[in-house]
């Protein structure tokens, strides 16, 4: 975030004060680059938070039984894509040994690099389907606002890294006034996420509730 303010407040210092004054192609492009940084600070949160999630319950030695349903999308990942990837004959019973799975003692280390690559491309929802996963509440209410820009940075930032558009484009239609609004949604935003995992980790939410008093610390 430091770094994000010290780049938003070379802008602020390059850019003409007045809306209507003439400005230089440096300055639209930084401003138009300024939505690639945003957007790593929410792709960088996302994946450090989960990955120190994943190290959390992975140490927990929690019992597939115990784990409320969603989570299994992740504990079993390997499970699903055997049933994938098997022949017809062997796919029933592959689903059948993966059903058992979730009924067993069994324990498993998660790898906590294992959804990376669904960390990507974050917005809106992939948020949401993220904290499904980890049976997060799914109440966005108290930052709905910011999530819509959320979506905004998203967008531009693939424009520009994937040459679909110039960062100079995006610079040119946005002054700092707006991107700082668009940097205070992100830290909102992040800090939201954090504390949603926090909270969600204390509480071991992704147990179900009889199995949790089992892993109290």
């Amino acid at each position: 975030m430091n770094e994000s303010r010290r780049i938003l407040s070379l802008i602020k210092s390059m850019e003409n004060p007045s809306p209507l004054g003439r400005e230089g192609q440096e300055v639209w492009t930084l401003r138009g680059l300024y939505f690639v940084n945003l957007y790593s600070i929410v792709e960088f949160t996302v994946r450090s938070v989960v990955h120190v999630s994943l190290v959390f319950i992975s140490d927990r030695s929690v019992c597939f039984n115990c784990l409320k349903n969603n989570f299994y999308s992740i504990a079993l990942d390997s499970e699903f894509k055997r049933c994938k990837d098997v022949n017809e004959k062997k796919g029933l019973e592959k689903r059948i040994e993966l059903l058992e799975k979730t009924q067993s003692t069994d324990i498993r280390a998660i790898d906590p690099n294992l959804i990376h690559m669904y960390l990507q491309n974050i917005d809106y929802d992939r948020i949401k389907l993220i904290f499904k996963c980890f049976c997060i509440d799914e109440n966005f209410s108290s930052v709905s606002r910011q999530m819509l820009y959320l979506n905004e940075i998203k967008t531009k930032r693939n424009d520009v890294s994937h040459g679909n558009e110039s960062a100079a484009v995006y610079g040119k239609m946005t002054r700092s006034d707006e991107l700082e609004k668009r940097f205070e949604a992100v830290a909102v935003v992040t800090d939201f996420i954090v504390s949603k995992f926090e909270t969600s980790l204390y509480e071991l939410s992704f147990l179900k509730e009889e199995r949790r008093s089992l892993y109290l610390a």
